[in-house]
């Protein structure tokens, strides 16, 4: 029989090394985190229990090691990095002549820190600018996107950045007040708010994040379980969002319509 214990942070990621440090020191036999914080925090503080984790861009950046394979030993999971090309070339085909999007992003996360550096080649090789603001909490997404909206940008853009999902009703606000049209890397957020999404799949990257604790479980070290990366895209474009922002959908993305 499995038993599976669950705490949420519930956004507050003062509270995370608490938690790990208490499964770290119960009779657990591995703990699975989802978020880079979760990963990060597990890095620095579990000394005792094996880690795998998973929902990570870059787990590298984390803190887990240095390569796939020059890992911590405590710790392996699967890492599902933002196809920020792919999701600019969505937005172009939604927002054709697209020149300026304006993102938000908390630095203090590993993950976005990543995220945006590859963002910065992509798009001034596509000759797109990127305006950037940066935050440090979720009450300040409201006052960034206001900040970018007066900027002339086309679109809003908020990235795989857990501060940002926490707070993430402030940039559809600020993002409606100004007309824009709102994109995001986590499609679970798109329910709450936003004309599309292009992001990894949780169901997936969960799924083979489960396999490597199952093996931790029967007996295999992590120092020896390669870190992972799965990749599945989801791409999905909110029909109500696209018909209040008369944007017109191209055929080619028919599929990806949800209401």
């Amino acid at each position: 029989n499995l038993e599976v214990v669950h705490v949420d942070a519930q956004g507050e990621m003062i509270h995370i090394p608490a938690i790990l440090q208490n499964y770290d020191n119960s009779d657990v036999d591995v703990i699975m985190t989802v978020s880079t914080p979760c990963l990060s925090a597990a890095c620095n503080k579990v000394k005792n229990k094996p880690v795998v984790f998973t929902c990570v861009s870059d787990p590298i950046a984390a803190g887990a090691g240095s390569s796939r394979t020059e890992h911590l030993p405590l710790v392996t999971g699967v890492g599902s990095f933002p196809q920020v090309e792919h999701h600019l070339d969505l937005m172009l085909k939604l927002v054709p002549g697209l020149r300026a999007v304006g993102t938000l992003y908390n630095p203090a996360e590993a993950n976005s820190v990543r995220e945006m550096s590859v963002a910065r080649e992509v798009y001034k090789k596509r000759g797109i600018r990127l305006e950037e603001v940066a935050l440090a909490g979720s009450s300040e997404l409201l006052q960034a996107a206001q900040i970018l909206a007066a900027r002339d940008i086309q679109l809003l853009w908020v990235p795989a950045d857990n501060t940002c999902i926490e707070g993430y009703e402030g940039a559809v606000k600020g993002a409606r007040d100004a007309h824009l049209p709102l994109f995001t890397d986590i499609c679970a957020t798109l329910k709450r708010g936003g004309l599309a999404c292009l992001g990894f799949s949780p169901r997936d990257s969960g799924i083979a994040a489960g396999k490597l604790a199952g093996r931790v479980l029967l007996g295999e070290k992590p120092k020896d379980l390669p870190l992972e990366e799965v990749m599945v895209e989801e791409k999905i474009i909110s029909r109500s969002s696209a018909e209040r922002l008369k944007i017109a959908i191209p055929a080619e993305l028919a599929g990806n319509v949800r209401p």
